[in-house]
């Protein structure tokens, strides 16, 4: 009875409150997509420990692809740290037609795939980098980041769909004779790092680093680095934050 009292209430004296016709506090729609244009969500890692941890033996999609060695199957990729979570914000259009066009001087495979998700519980679509075609489900496509993600922020579980891409082929040659300028505005976006971020943390960086020439080499050295002295375990303590990196990276290294 309180109950019922309660939602009537709301009913009829809500419209008549101060500030009910305004725009909201929080827009729901650019969290979900159902909005369209630009969208904010958090990462895919956030809990992606309890997934390992829980659900270990657990198929979340399977993929068939004309592809003899198959692919790397990426979801996004983040754009933003605040000094706890990693998160993206990017602008989205309905995932129909061509999504992105061939760069005529890269070599590349082209791959078709067939992706049924059985158990992901991500908004994410995995595909190859980089799509061109997305078909059998409705989606929302980021060109900048290549991304794809559901139209009404529903998960991706249950669903099957078709994908052709061109994935680019680089040598160790190639990378290393790329070009070192970084473009004002992505290094802004893409590097920008909080203002209390951990010097002890970038000092390890710079340490990893410095005999590098290039951001290839440097690349390949920090993952050298993870690889071969870092172990893989499920059994970790929770937290992503920068007292929890630090943790990781300089104690438990695991």
């Amino acid at each position: 009875g309180l109950i019922t009292a309660a939602v009537l209430l709301g009913l009829v004296f809500g419209p008549l409150l101060p500030g009910a016709g305004q725009g909201p506090l929080l827009d729901w729609k650019a969290l979900d997509g159902s909005g369209g244009g630009s969208r904010v969500t958090l990462s895919p890692l956030v809990y992606a420990r309890g997934r390992l941890v829980e659900q270990t033996n657990i198929e979340l999609f399977r993929v068939r692809t004309n592809s003899e060695t198959g692919a790397y199957w990426r979801t996004t990729a983040l754009d933003s740290f605040d000094g706890a979570i990693w998160g993206s914000s990017y602008g989205y259009r309905d995932a129909t037609g061509t999504l992105t066009e061939q760069d005529a001087d890269i070599s590349f495979e082209t791959i078709d795939a067939t992706f049924t998700v059985s158990n992901l519980g991500d908004i994410w679509f995995p595909v190859p980098f980089n799509p061109i075609t997305f078909t059998g489900a409705d989606a929302n496509w980021d060109e900048e980041s290549s991304t794809l993600v559901t139209q009404a922020g529903e998960y991706t579980t249950g669903v099957s769909y078709s994908v052709r891409a061109a994935v680019p082929i680089y040598d160790p040659k190639t990378l290393r004779e790329a070009s070192t300028f970084i473009p004002p505005e992505i290094n802004e976006r893409y590097t920008a790092l909080p203002d209390d971020f951990s010097p002890r943390i970038q000092d390890l960086a710079i340490e990893l680093t410095r005999r590098s020439p290039t951001p290839y080499d440097k690349a390949i050295a920090l993952q050298n680095h993870f690889r071969g002295n870092f172990d893989y375990t499920t059994d970790v303590p929770l937290g992503h934050n920068l007292d929890r990196i630090e943790q990781f990276l300089f104690v438990d290294q695991a």
